[in-house]
């Protein structure tokens, strides 16, 4: 129950995108489950603030940090 989504080699996201993303925190969370994005390029960081999801994500610079938080 617990993800970690490694997002390196994304360069950009649509909305399509957008939607897996917060049906699978949507579905982990009504589990008591936690997911996590690592490697979020600063277009996909600008994406989330733009529609509003950037605090609806746990977002870590790395592998490391994110096994911290789980």
């Amino acid at each position: 129950k617990k993800i970690i989504i490694d997002l390196k080699d994304v360069e950009w996201m649509n909305s399509s995108g957008l939607g897996i993303l917060i049906g699978a925190i949507q579905t982990l969370k009504n589990n008591g489950g936690q997911l996590v994005l690592i490697h979020v390029s600063d277009r996909i960081e600008n994406l989330l603030k733009i529609t509003k999801l950037i605090n609806v994500f746990s977002i870590k610079p790395d592998l490391e940090s994110a096994l911290e938080l789980l």
